[in-house]
């Protein structure tokens, strides 16, 4: 994968837009070609964790499927959003640590 994408996931929480990827110089074509598995591997370069909102699939799969992968597809949500915004209930939870 191309080393700006992962530079942008990295300093975004593990996130990266759809419209960053096209401001990255990505056709559409290519982010479909990334979500998708390709010949010889196990995986697809990306996977979807909200609408427009996209993360590695080795951080993906990393992630305990009870408190980090709803606290990304939260960060997503926050991400994508146009107004203020506060996490509640178990994602204020996860974001702060508390059991």
């Amino acid at each position: 994968m191309d080393a700006r994408v992962l530079a942008v996931i990295a300093a975004n929480d593990g996130l990266i837009s759809r419209q960053k990827l096209l401001d990255l110089v990505m056709g559409p074509g290519e982010i479909r070609s990334l979500l998708h598995t390709r010949r010889g591997e196990s995986r697809p370069a990306l996977r979807v964790v909200r609408r427009g909102q996209y993360t590695t699939s080795e951080r993906w799969d990393a992630l305990d499927e009870y408190v980090g992968r709803p606290l990304l597809r939260a960060r997503a949500v926050g991400s994508a959003a146009r107004r203020g915004w506060v996490l509640s209930h178990d994602s204020a939870s996860h974001l702060h640590g508390i059991p």
